[in-house]
């Protein structure tokens, strides 16, 4: 379980963010990105916003962003991960093929990537919210 407390850090290539104070930022692709979470989650951090798009379309923008949390006490919730992320890493290179990343419309994979983070940002206070409530609902009824 993600602890209330827990310091978030994004790894990205979007340039949007390159100069946040959280942000690890990339120079590189997607497929970049995707490899410098794994080299993450090896260092002890853990991914916790999936490193594929939801769709086939976004799969082809060059830019991506994962959030990922520096302390964590499930190991089964790492190995998962982990394994996620290693597969994400060969499912994208397996889509891509021989295709090549969308480049000329860059621009607005980086407005699209920003708005996903930021959505992500959002589920999460809500999640965190939720469970500071129930943690008080809890210490009325003990």
């Amino acid at each position: 379980m993600i602890a209330l407390k827990d310091r978030y850090i994004v790894i990205t290539n979007n340039s949007i963010f390159k100069d946040r104070e959280d942000t690890i930022y990339i120079e590189g692709d997607f497929i970049d990105v995707l490899k410098s979470v794994r080299d993450y989650m090896h260092k002890g951090y853990l991914a916790i916003s999936h490193p594929l798009p939801a769709s086939i379309r976004m799969i082809l923008s060059p830019v991506r962003s994962v959030i990922m949390v520096d302390n964590y006490s499930d190991q089964e919730l790492y190995n998962k991960t982990l394994e996620i992320v290693e597969s994400s890493i060969i499912s994208y290179t397996n889509t891509m093929g021989i295709r090549k990343p969308d480049y000329k419309n860059t621009e607005d994979y980086k407005i699209i990537d920003k708005n996903l983070l930021y959505s992500s940002f959002d589920e999460l206070h809500k999640e965190k919210k939720l469970v500071s409530q129930l943690l008080k609902e809890v210490e009325i009824w003990s």
